[in-house]
């Protein structure tokens, strides 16, 4: 092994158009005087060891790896999300929102766990001939909405084995007293389609979060929610669909 080193090493300086082979002599292999113990490599002297012609098979391995930058990821955490984490979806699968409609769906976080939403999306269906156009918006809020006549839906687990979640998620059929605002996270404007048009395709919202090495949206604790909300806009004969999906840690 050490003789084999020995070569690469002197062809590399042979390439640089060194002629002193005594650098590759003095000092080198198992036995060689100036061999470092592992709690001295990767200090400056070692460096200077390896840049004066000490090459050591220790200092070559250990200052090699240990002369790394360190990388800036949370182990679990890349791209605002939890790699192999405990993950959740849950839906609201056609309903009827309310008039003059606000906050429709909402994600309430938990008293246990951090929650990180990484999806939304919704879909609207409406019978006014030429469709509805909707200005869709996820807002997170500060404070929990209350009141309103609100839908649990079903939290399921992607892995069986994996705990019950403990955020909440539900839907609006008569507008709650909307919580406090801390602002649209996203909004865009989609239209409704007539649900009996034929092959007309149904309008739909969709968010994912923690791509592109950002951060999904982050509930701490039962009083912070994320909700779609519709702006107050009275749909023609609506039929609502929403989903999402989070994670929790």
């Amino acid at each position: 092994m050490i003789e084999s080193i020995l070569k690469v090493i002197q062809g590399v300086i042979k390439l640089r158009g060194d002629t002193d082979e005594s650098l590759i002599g003095n000092n080198f292999g198992a036995a060689g005087a100036g061999i470092r113990t592992a709690a001295q490599i990767g200090n400056a002297t070692a460096a200077a060891d390896f840049n004066s012609g000490n090459y050591s098979a220790q200092t070559l391995r250990t200052v090699i790896a240990t002369d790394q930058p360190t990388l800036p990821i949370s182990i679990n955490q890349i791209g605002g999300g939890i790699i192999g984490g405990t993950t959740y979806s849950a839906t609201a699968t056609g309903f009827t929102c309310a008039a003059a409609a606000t906050d429709i769906f909402r994600l309430v976080g938990s008293a246990t766990k951090t929650i990180r939403i990484i999806a939304i999306e919704v879909t609207a269906t409406t019978t006014a001939g030429s469709g509805f156009s909707v200005n869709c918006t996820v807002i997170k809020r500060s404070t929990a909405n209350t009141g309103g006549t609100e839908v649990a839906s079903t939290l399921v687990p992607h892995d069986s084995t994996s705990a019950a979640a403990t955020a909440t998620v539900n839907h609006y059929t008569a507008n709650p007293t909307l919580g406090t605002t801390v602002g649209a996270v996203q909004s865009t404007r989609f239209t409704a389609t007539n649900a009996s048009a034929a092959g007309s395709p149904q309008g739909y919202a969709s968010w994912k979060f923690g791509g592109l090495n950002g951060q999904a949206i982050v509930l701490r604790g039962v009083a912070e929610q994320v909700s779609i909300n519709f702006g107050g806009v009275t749909i023609t004969g609506p039929i609502v669909s929403c989903s999402t999906s989070w994670t929790e840690d």
